[in-house]
């Protein structure tokens, strides 16, 4: 989605995600697969034009994330003064496959906790800010179950209502059904 922005204007790319990315002048020395997979991928989005700022945040940390929004990430890490944020993904997303059967709370938990409990953070951080878009990324797990994810399922529905509730507030939301066809 980032690289999608970036390809269409976006000039100004806050990455959040629980555990963020190593200081950059330690970047061409990384190893571990992972993050070294994300390091490309911001580089790649870099070399399109964009500046893009990678920060370790946990979207359930109300304040947190309101320090961000009232532009509190420069100084959580660069200290290069950002533009305000004026549109958010949310895109977190855990599984934690079990059938309903064998369902327990930590596992639901585990699960809504990034998903839902994060995107309502986001909701309500937002409030009185001026964003131009919100964007859920949804599943249609919610409608056309798997086996063994009902505690994702539910996320998913949560973020469906969520959107549609913040739309009826006028807040620019919609849930984005992620998937393999991505058009």
């Amino acid at each position: 989605i980032a690289r999608w922005l970036a390809e269409r204007g976006a000039r100004h790319l806050l990455l959040a995600g629980r555990r963020g990315l190593p200081p950059r002048e330690s970047w061409a020395q990384q190893t571990d697969e992972g993050i070294r997979r994300s390091i490309d991928i911001v580089e790649a989005i870099e070399a399109l034009g964009a500046s893009v700022h990678p920060l370790a945040l946990d979207v359930t940390d109300e304040g947190a994330v309101r320090q961000v929004l009232q532009g509190g990430a420069a100084s959580l890490s660069s200290g290069v003064q950002w533009p305000a944020v004026r549109g958010i993904v949310h895109a977190a997303a855990v599984a934690d496959d079990c059938l309903i059967d064998r369902l327990t709370p930590a596992s639901l938990r585990n699960v809504l906790r990034p998903k839902a409990t994060g995107a309502a953070v986001l909701a309500r951080a937002t409030d009185g800010h001026a964003i131009d878009f919100l964007v859920l990324c949804s599943s249609l797990g919610s409608l056309l179950g798997q086996p063994g994810q009902a505690s994702y399922a539910a996320a998913n529905a949560y973020l469906d209502a969520l959107a549609v509730d913040l739309r009826r507030r006028g807040v620019p939301s919609t849930p984005r059904p992620v998937g393999r066809n991505r058009s």
